[in-house]
């Protein structure tokens, strides 16, 4: 049985076009295809943008400090407190036990023991 030509494209060079799209008009051809024929897996190095390529090495690595503590100084903070908020939570949780958490929401042994592990866990 012959195949239709237009379910098939033709391949020319890195690009395929199909017979039932506009003469001159390619697509790019998939990733996979172009990896075979060069060989390598590895994805092209990204260049830094114009503005950091013209820094000097010194003015970059005051510049990367300061990026870095600006990160940290909006990210610890939150990362403190959600570490705090689970030791106290854990802590509770096993005073709650006694004070009849699981009477009071009616949960099993293993139920109990589960919400002990999630809390652990993070």
């Amino acid at each position: 049985m012959g195949s239709s030509p237009a379910l098939h494209p033709q391949r020319s060079g890195d690009e395929t076009t199909s017979t039932d799209e506009k003469p001159g008009v390619t697509a790019p051809a998939v990733a996979g295809e172009r990896e075979e024929k060069s060989g390598t897996s590895t994805p092209p190095r990204l260049q830094p943008p114009e503005l950091i390529s013209k820094l000097t090495a010194e003015e970059r690595e005051q510049l990367e400090k300061k990026l870095k503590r600006k990160i940290d100084l909006r990210l610890l903070p939150a990362v403190i407190i959600m570490y705090i908020m689970n030791y106290i939570d854990r802590n509770n949780i096993a005073a709650a036990r006694l004070a009849g958490l699981e009477r009071d929401l009616k949960l099993t042994s293993t139920e109990f023991q589960t919400a002990v592990s999630i809390l652990f866990v993070g």
